[in-house]
């Protein structure tokens, strides 16, 4: 009976130690990554295998009613690739991405301010490159953006304000938008866009 129990535990043990040996092959990458001091918080955007692209608000004033942001792209090992140094105005917050053939889409949006300036700002980033380029446009006026997919180089997202929802399709090829209204708000509620 002993010499079972012996052998069931020494099994047991030979089986695991293949799992400890593979858990421990896989180190920690550690970094430290600089910022200004007087840099507001920043977002971090998780590109998987192409890296991580950092935003950081500045607190550099271009004039009274434009910021600079700062762009940073690190590789899968956290190696910087380059960055880039964007005014933007000041009301402009970022919502989220979107990721395809190489490129980065930023959404920046003035939620819930009425604006007589272009409200929504789409920043693309070439990774391999660094190369950007900027589509914007006015929507409707205070509404908050609520949901963002990318499909085939189309944005397809969702704006809502008190009395309706709409939804916002953006070729990024050809920098054109098309807003369509999906429901009254005060009947219908938005939970999550997914693209068929």
């Amino acid at each position: 009976m002993d010499i079972s129990k012996n052998k069931i535990i020494i099994i047991t043990i030979l089986a695991l130690i293949p799992f400890f040996g593979f858990s421990q092959n896989k180190k920690a990458i550690r970094a430290e990554i600089e910022t200004t001091e007087n840099a507001k918080p920043f977002n971090i955007v998780n590109l998987g295998k192409n890296g991580v692209l950092i935003l950081t608000k500045l607190n550099e004033f271009v004039d009274r009613k434009t910021q600079n942001w700062s762009f940073t792209l690190y590789n899968n090992i956290l190696q910087k690739k380059w960055s880039k140094k964007l005014a933007l105005s000041e009301d402009l917050s970022y919502q989220g991405f979107g990721f395809e053939n190489d490129t980065a889409y930023l959404f920046f949006y003035k939620e819930n301010k009425r604006s007589v300036e272009n409200n929504l700002k789409i920043i693309a980033f070439e990774l391999s490159k660094g190369n950007n380029f900027i589509i914007d446009t006015l929507l409707t006026d205070k509404a908050q953006l609520s949901s963002l997919q990318l499909y085939q180089n189309f944005a397809f997202f969702t704006i809502e304000n008190k009395s309706n929802i709409n939804l916002i399709i953006c070729s990024l090829d050809h920098h054109n938008f098309k807003e369509i209204l999906v429901e009254n708000s005060n009947e219908a509620n938005l939970e999550n866009l997914t693209i068929d």
